[in-house]
């Protein structure tokens, strides 16, 4: 999975009550030309980094704002893992429907639905393709040449 910093929502971002994500991406003006996922489809790439406790029900939405506070946002599309695979390491996504975006930014919404306590994560925007064809290394290693 290639990741880009520009592209970057939440980074180890913990979310314990229903909140929005750090960062937004940036649309400008939403027309045809700006319409992301027309030609290749997107998807928000979420990583738990921190599991899920607490015996409850989480909600994460790929969501659309005219603000760049994501405030009166439009749900895009929304995913409901179960807290069992909300483990430290695990990946998922929320694909964003091609044709949907209609407003300037992007960002996902956390939904603590029936929790008592969050999850930790990091999300960016990426192509779909770019999460089905990737494959997970541990985190902290070294290349040398």
């Amino acid at each position: 999975m290639i990741l880009d910093k520009q592209n970057q929502l939440s980074d180890s971002q913990a979310f314990t009550i229903d909140a929005v994500s750090t960062n937004t991406i940036d649309c400008g003006n939403p027309t045809p030309k700006n319409d992301i996922g027309s030609g290749e489809p997107m998807c928000i790439a979420v990583n738990v980094e921190v599991a899920a406790t607490g015996g409850g029900a989480y909600e994460f939405q790929a969501i659309q704002s005219a603000n760049a506070d994501l405030s009166s946002p439009d749900v895009l599309a929304s995913v409901f893992p179960a807290e069992a695979t909300l483990a430290a390491g695990y990946t998922f996504m929320i694909p964003i429907p091609a044709g949907s975006v209609s407003k300037r930014y992007i960002g996902m919404k956390f939904n603590n639905v029936s929790g008592t306590t969050g999850v930790t994560v990091s999300a960016h925007l990426i192509p779909v393709s770019h999460f089905q064809n990737s494959k997970p290394y541990a985190k902290n290693y070294t290349i040398t040449v």
